[in-house]
């Protein structure tokens, strides 16, 4: 990505390669991609309610790869995704008690 200076903010190409200059803020999902996000999210979520940490993740994964590729690594939305990836993982590591709790606090 290509970054520039205008108006005393900057600027990044988008990273579709659509040639389009929008700062990250502007960078939301359209269309199929959209729905897509919106599927694997609610599907990690009823995930992580049910305790099941390992599918979680993959979906989580999935999610995160979507967004990376549509929005770029540095969006917000994208940075949320590979937090809550570390967040399903180090879940996943715990005791089956802490699991208990986080699924319990997922909702």
């Amino acid at each position: 990505m290509h970054g520039r200076r205008d108006g005393g903010s900057v600027r990044r190409r988008w990273p579709s390669g659509r040639g389009q200059d929008c700062a990250p803020w502007q960078r939301l999902l359209q269309g199929d991609d959209a729905r897509k996000a919106e599927e694997l999210q609610q599907r990690v979520d009823e995930l992580q309610q049910a305790g099941k940490f390992e599918e979680a993740l993959k979906g989580a994964r999935r999610l995160t790869r979507l967004r990376v590729e549509r929005q770029g690594k540095e969006h917000w939305q994208a940075m949320d995704t590979r937090f809550e990836v570390e967040a399903i993982g180090r879940a996943l590591r715990s005791r089956k008690e802490d699991q208990e709790g986080y699924a319990a606090s997922s909702c």
